[in-house]
């Protein structure tokens, strides 16, 4: 089974990880937050200690962060990192400005990672029932 990690457990991150955890994932997750991560926790993820440790171990990560400055914080340097990303995948769930995702897209094909753009809408209750939609954007 592939190492998923999870980045951002705000309103509708924690629910999906969660959900994740109770379906048996392996899952690791990481928040600048650490207080938050309680439930999922509790339903059988694994803490990282930073997002550098999460995406280090993860073979798939899904970022469900509030927009580009969340997400440059998150991967703050690390997209630079010779090989930290090479063949891993980041899904991008949070709701960015298409100009962004595709540098963001640009960034991480030159760092040998693949890059997939699936912003989801609803509210805090579909991503407890996990019952969000995908929409594309670029």
């Amino acid at each position: 089974m592939d190492r998923i990690g999870f980045l951002g457990l705000g309103t509708m991150g924690l629910p999906m990880a969660v959900n994740m955890a109770k379906a048996g994932f392996q899952l690791r997750v990481w928040n600048r937050t650490p207080e938050k991560a309680g439930p999922v926790l509790a339903a059988g993820a694994v803490e990282a200690d930073s997002s550098a440790a999460l995406l280090d171990w993860a073979d798939t990560a899904v970022m469900m962060l509030s927009g580009p400055e969340a997400v440059d914080d998150a991967l703050a340097g690390l997209v630079e990192d010779p090989g930290l990303l090479k063949g891993k995948v980041l899904v991008n769930m949070g709701t960015n400005p298409p100009a962004f995702s595709r540098q963001l897209d640009a960034r991480l094909e030159k760092a040998g990672a693949v890059f997939v753009d699936a912003p989801v809408s609803g509210t805090q209750v579909q991503a407890m029932e996990g019952d969000f939609a995908p929409q594309a954007s670029i």
